[in-house]
């Protein structure tokens, strides 16, 4: 083949690739409209911007219920960052930078194409790189997945310049491409790290087998320096989870919470209990998903698996055959799904295994059957194909449009605005996982954003008070983000089925009032109402705990009631509750003196009966 033939070759993987691209941000533009799909990828663009301002955490923040975001660690003992490791974040840092991550992510889904296509050129030829790079182009679980920020776009990017590199080191024997591939992996292990770890068994073992079989002084350089590659991406993750958690052994997620680490048992705060059953129903699930995803038709995966058989090449396909089902048994030991929007997220970096297997396939059937039939082929996929990826975009972007709305009607406020949304009033913002309390440079954001407590609202307004305070009100077509006028006194009312209890019952009474009550003759002494926390500003208050009592001898005490902070470490106003109680209340006075998060309680003293209707606390 010469010069002009290779160059041809060349050219059509450049405009592949920029097809991927512009494919890519087309649907994040169009179908995605620029909305998060799931709250991890707030959680990556929150470390990203705290990248770029040269820190691993930013400060624990006032309020910090407020600001609470279900992928953003917000603790006191290591501050606000990411749940999740540094690699994605990082990648994302010249997107952020730029003011565009969605573009920035879809350039590395065109160099992974380019990849691909080196991968396969020199694997078994330009044409087997050309099959590889079409295959992947009108894959609609790569073009989809691409248009996100979730962490699997740079994390397949990854995973095939490892694979390029370690197949241009095995082609050519040249240490400096080894070097290469452990760097790709190193920075897919400071990613993704349990895929990682997955995808380097099968390649450790394979390098492992050459050194044996080849035993020469150029091999064992080649390996050590593949190996010490990789350890790199080891000792950064160690680094940064020194620098995050304190322990380099603890990893960001585990410092979220235990609960999500792998294997079998209780898992998600006790609300699953994952087995192997429901490992393998997982797998099996996110097979079927596969198998339409993959190339936009039921059976996808079937002909990627035909296409092997017919490719099939001794070393090569049972490494990338190893590899993927490494991925796919080894998520059978972790609990979540992962998400199945445009197919198993989980398994996305298989798919340049699976693709580079297949376009084997296809060199090999180009080689025994007229062109026309291969024209024919591609026409029929690809009249399948395209409606899929259409209709799955405007699917999207129906799915979107609320986000979307609310998202323009924040983008008018002016900078300094501060906004309350309350979650159980606008599922648009919240729900398929998404959180909208998202605030990317913490407290230095334009427009801050927090969780409306409603009458706790007041306190925000007044220790952000150079912010002016607005409200999002409506949904659907018409999401609204009005002022919030100038408050009037603080005046919270808490019913009892708001508190924790040790002791009592729940009961509604006649009139349909909810009330928790205690009976000297059914319940022992304890703590009946505790546990919720309210914010409060400096001033004066009172602390009004509608009860009634009987039952204790005259004028015995029945209760205490108190108002504290720090989980009752420290107590700012107490009394006791008899029986001769004069009305339907006890009132405390409380000097406020600062911003707190006040607990009020009540402790029943196991003597006659009380019945909790509210506890109001408001302004004196």
């Amino acid at each position: 083949m010469n010069t002009r033939q290779i160059d041809i070759w060349h050219i059509c993987a450049i405009v592949f690739s920029i097809l991927a691209i512009l494919l890519a941000y087309f649907i994040a533009t169009f179908a995605l409209q620029h909305t998060t799909l799931n709250a991890d990828e707030h959680s990556y663009l929150f470390q990203a911007h705290n990248f770029l301002e040269g820190r691993v955490a930013r400060s624990f923040p006032p309020f910090p219920d407020a600001f609470h975001h279900e992928m953003i660690i917000c603790s006191s003992d290591v501050g606000w960052l990411s749940r999740y490791a540094l690699g994605h974040p990082l990648f994302l840092v010249p997107g952020v930078f730029l003011g565009n991550p969605y573009l920035w992510v879809a350039l590395a889904a065109g160099l992974s194409l380019f990849l691909i296509y080196l991968a396969g050129r020199r694997l078994d030829g330009h044409v087997t790189g050309i099959a590889a790079a079409i295959l992947l182009l009108f894959s609609p679980y790569f073009l989809f997945y691409s248009s996100t920020l979730v962490s699997h776009t740079s994390g397949i990017l990854a995973t095939t310049a490892m694979l390029c590199s370690y197949i241009y080191w095995k082609k050519t024997g040249d240490t400096r491409f080894a070097v290469m591939a452990g760097l790709a992996w190193a920075f897919f292990f400071i990613n993704r790290s349990y895929t990682a770890a997955l995808i380097a068994l099968p390649f450790a073992l394979d390098s492992l087998w050459h050194l044996y079989r080849e035993r020469s002084k150029r091999m064992l350089i080649a390996t050590c320096a593949f190996a010490l590659a990789s350890a790199s991406g080891v000792l950064v993750l160690l680094i940064y989870n020194w620098l995050s958690t304190g322990d380099p052994w603890m990893m960001t997620y585990l410092k979220y919470t235990e609960s999500q680490k792998l294997g079998f048992g209780i898992r998600h705060y006790g609300r699953i209990d994952h087995s192997l059953s429901r490992g393998v129903e997982i797998l099996i699930t996110n097979l079927a998903s596969l198998n339409i995803w993959l190339w936009g038709f039921f059976g996808s995966l079937f002909v990627c698996f035909g296409l092997m058989v017919i490719g099939w090449k001794r070393y090569w396909t049972r490494l990338f055959i190893g590899t993927v089902l490494s991925i796919w048994l080894g998520y059978i030991f972790f609990w979540h799904r992962g998400s199945l929007d445009f197919g198993p997220i989980y398994y996305l970096e298989t798919l340049p295994f699976l693709v580079l297997s297949a376009s084997l396939g296809i060199n090999k059937i180009l080689d025994r059957i007229k062109p026309r039939y291969v024209v024919i082929a591609m026409a029929v996929w690809l009249g399948v194909n395209i409606p899929f990826i259409v209709s799955a975009g405007v699917d999207m972007r129906e799915k979107t449009t609320p986000r979307r709305l609310i998202l323009d009607a924040l983008q008018e406020l002016p900078k300094g605005s501060l906004v309350f949304i309350d979650p159980m009033e606008h599922e648009a913002a919240f729900k398929d996982g998404n959180d909208m309390i998202f605030n990317p440079r913490g407290l230095n954001t334009d427009i801050l954003i927090v969780r409306s407590f409603g009458e706790q609202d007041k306190v925000l307004i007044r220790f952000f008070k150079e912010h002016a305070p607005y409200r999002l009100v409506g949904g659907g077509d018409r999401p609204e983000i009005i002022p919030i006028q100038s408050a009037n006194d603080y005046d919270l009312l808490v019913q009892p089925e708001m508190l924790h209890r040790r002791t009592g019952t729940n009961i509604h009474s006649p009139s349909g009032e909810f009330l928790r009550i205690a009976r000297e003759a059914d319940h022992s002494a304890g703590m009946l109402a505790s546990g919720r926390r309210y914010y409060v500003a400096p001033g004066r208050y009172l602390a009004e705990f509608y009860v009634e009592v009987d039952g204790c001898e005259p004028h015995g005490e029945v209760a205490m009631v108190d108002v504290t902070v720090l989980g009752g470490r420290i107590i700012l106003a107490s009394g006791p509750v008899s029986s001769g109680l004069e009305g339907d209340k006890k009132t405390l006075h409380l000097d406020i003196d600062e911003f707190l998060e006040v607990e009020p309680r009540v402790y029943y003293l196991g003597c006659g009966n009380i019945s909790l209707r509210q506890i109001r606390i408001a302004e004196n």
